[in-house]
C-alpha cells in the first residue's frame, strides 16, 4: 500500500493525525501491533487477480524519498512492509488495486473431518464436522446477469480446468463476479453400530458478499 500526500497517486492522498502518521495507516499500525506485530492482508488488482501476504510494518519518507519518523508535516508519503514476499501478480498504484485487512480461512478434507486453519497457521487448525459421509460445494454461476434461472451453470471447480468441471462447457470466459451462490452439501454418519446406521444430510446456500463491490 502507497499513500502520497501530493494526489500524483489516485486514491493515495495522506489526511493526517496530530501524530504524523497517515490516518489510515495510523489505524491499520493500531490493528497490526494489537494483533501480534504481522497480520494477514489481502491485496486485489482490480482485474480478477489477488493474493494473500504477511503485513509486516510500516515505513514513512520526507519528500525527498529518505525516511522520517512521523510528526506534524513531516510525512509525505508511505507503505506498508511485508515479510519477503514474493507477488504473483502485479499491482498498479493508481487506484485501481486494493488491500483489504481480513481473516484468511482455509478449510480441507482430512480423513473425513472438515477442518479450518486460520491465516495459513498449522497451530490454529480446527476440526469443525466429523464422521463425514460426503461433502460437496458447487458453485452456481449466471453469465448473463439479466438472464432467468434457466439459464444457470453449476460448477464444482473453480476456475473451471476442464469441460468435466461444470455441468456444461460455459459459453464465456469465468470471471468470479459470475457467482450466483454457493452450495454446501454435508452427509453425516450420526451412529455406526452395528445394529442400524443413522445418517443426515444438510444443505446450504451462500453469497459471496464482495460480490456486491465488484
Amino acid at each position: 500500500m502507497v499513500v502520497d500526500e501530493t494526489g500524483s497517486i489516485a486514491g493515495c492522498d495522506v489526511i493526517e493525525k496530530d501524530n504524523g502518521w497517515p490516518d489510515s495507516l495510523d489505524s491499520w499500525r493500531d490493528y497490526r501491533t494489537s494483533n501480534g506485530s504481522t497480520v494477514r492482508a489481502f491485496i486485489y488488482d482490480g482485474v480478477g487477480n489477488g493474493e494473500f501476504f504477511d503485513y509486516a510494518g510500516e515505513k514513512t519518507f520526507a519528500e525527498d524519498g529518505s525516511t522520517v519518523t512521523p510528526s506534524p508535516d513531516a510525512v509525505a508519503s508511505a507503505s506498508i512492509t511485508t515479510d519477503r514476499h514474493r507477488w504473483e501478480n502485479t499491482y498498479e498504484a493508481n487506484g485501481s488495486s486494493r488491500i483489504y485487512l481480513i481473516e484468511e480461512r482455509h478449510y480441507r478434507l482430512e480423513n473425513n473431518r472438515l477442518q479450518l486453519t486460520l491465516d495459513n497457521n498449522p497451530d490454529d487448525t480446527f476440526t469443525i464436522l466429523g464422521n463425514l459421509e460426503t461433502f460437496q460445494i458447487i458453485t452456481h454461476i449466471q453469465q448473463d446477469l439479466s438472464a432467468t434461472s434457466s439459464q444457470r451453470y453449476t460448477c464444482t471447480v473453480i476456475p473451471p480446468q476442464k469441460s468435466t468441471d461444470c455441468n456444461v462447457t460455459l459459453p464465456n470466459d469465468y470471471v468470479w463476479s459470475q457467482i450466483k451462490f454457493l452450495e454446501i452439501k454435508s452427509k453425516v454418519l450420526i451412529n455406526d453400530s452395528s445394529s442400524f446406521a443413522l445418517e443426515t444430510e444438510q444443505s446450504q446456500k451462500v453469497f459471496p458478499r464482495n460480490i456486491l463491490n465488484y
